[in-house]
């Protein structure tokens, strides 16, 4: 360090400089006064603010860094590290509306996963079934003794997430009284598209004749739909349908039975997820039922690559669709809106979340892609969930197809893949 060369002044007159000195002690002193004064304010205010309205909280810095260069467990996610949130009781009892096209199986492998890691007791068909399927429960009815197995000795049902038609009655009869109720919805006209697309549903694209059978379809629907009950159209307000609406709408459109029923679903379902705010959703999800983030997580499944969309609608088809199928068109508003409205009640908080999960699933995405990768991929600690670790064991089972993985679920069960 430099030496400053100082020199001795010689004062004059003393009682300058002792008055001086005096000023600047004076002023020191009234500027800590005041500091504190003003400190001790601050914190009466605060302390009185918490009296009046105990539940709002002085905000800590929104992040504060952790950035991980190296792990010795495998490659790593940075996280952004807050207070530890109040932990919820986590909900275990799902019960699953897996309605057709609407994105049902990407959602579906999550109960799925999340079932089998916790060794949860699942609702299943008996593996020989009428509709041919191990994974479907029914495409005609909600559930009955008749078209389920019965639980495991010593068991209850935890999680139902096969296809079956909805009614709160019959769901109610064997899920327990604290069972957390999912839906999920589409875009009724992507929805429509797709259902053609995958169904290629024969009253429309074998007996109606010319270049786009789909768009004739629409100028006139009832002249087409397959006659008898409404379970057998996959056309005519597919997911009202499956959500369980009184079939009377379906003939005569009756808007005060279908917003009392909108009501009535209002109050049994938990969350009804909507398959184009896919992530917004299961972000949502995780909060309502107190999961963690690594349970949440998922790789898109069951997606329609090859599509002709020239085949599939015309000009104005949207239009004419919009016009037929009112009460899915009314259940999809009705839903999109309560979706916004419970994310907004979430604060500032879920988007900052939401932001985190989709870097994540990106990054999901690429690390399960890979086909040579030895170590996991660890996710540190965030203000959301636990740290955790993905491995190629977790990537097979985000891909796992449904009847594989019921078909695992069968035989841990039952110890029987046929039963």
């Amino acid at each position: 360090m430099m030496r400053v060369p100082c020199k001795v002044l010689k004062v004059k007159k003393p009682w300058i400089l002792l008055t001086a000195i005096g000023t600047i002690l004076f002023c020191l002193n009234f500027v800590d006064v005041t500091i504190s004064n003003q400190s001790k304010l601050f914190q009466n205010k605060i302390q009185l603010l918490h009296q009046l309205q105990p539940e709002i909280k002085v905000p800590n810095p929104i992040f504060e860094k952790d950035t991980h260069i190296e792990h010795e467990k495998g490659n790593v996610i940075d996280s952004v590290r807050q207070p530890t949130q109040v932990l919820q009781k986590e909900i275990q009892h799902i019960a699953f509306l897996k309605v057709h096209k609407a994105a049902s199986s990407t959602a579906q492998n999550i109960f799925l996963r999340y079932g089998w890691n916790k060794q949860l007791t699942f609702v299943l068909s008996p593996a020989k079934n009428p509709f041919g399927y191990p994974n479907i429960i029914s495409l005609r009815e909600s559930l009955t003794n008749s078209n389920i197995l019965p639980p495991p000795p010593n068991k209850h049902y935890d999680i139902l997430c096969n296809h079956v038609f909805y009614t709160k009655e019959a769901f109610s009869k064997f899920m327990p009284s604290d069972t957390a109720y999912i839906g999920i919805i589409r875009e009724p006209f992507e929805l429509y598209k797709s259902i053609l697309n995958y169904f290629r549903p024969r009253y429309i694209f074998k007996k109606i004749e010319g270049p786009n059978p789909a768009s004739t379809f629409l100028r006139d629907p009832k002249k087409f739909e397959p006659k008898g009950r409404v379970s057998s159209s996959w056309t005519n307000n597919r997911m009202a349908v499956e959500f369980g609406f009184p079939e009377s709408v379906f003939t005569v459109y009756n808007e005060t039975i279908v917003n009392n029923y909108l009501a009535k679903l209002d109050t049994e379902f938990t969350l009804v997820m909507i398959a184009e705010y896919m992530e917004d959703s299961v972000v949502l999800m995780r909060r309502l039922l107190g999961w963690q983030t690594k349970d949440i997580l998922f790789l898109n499944l069951n997606i329609a690559h090859k599509k002709n969309e020239s085949m599939l609608s015309q000009t104005f088809d949207r239009d004419f669709y919009r016009r037929y199928a009112k009460v899915d068109y009314a259940l999809y508003n009705f839903f999109y809106i309560r979706l916004r409205k419970q994310i907004r009640e979430q604060g500032v908080d879920f988007d900052e979340e939401l932001l985190a999960f989709k870097d994540l699933r990106k990054r999901t995405q690429e690390y399960c892609s890979q086909t040579k990768v030895v170590r996991p991929l660890f996710v540190a600690e965030s203000r959301w969930g636990k740290s955790f670790t993905i491995g190629k064991s977790d990537c097979n089972d985000m891909r796992r197809g449904e009847i594989n993985f019921v078909t695992m679920i069968r035989m841990r069960q039952y110890g029987s893949k046929d039963i």
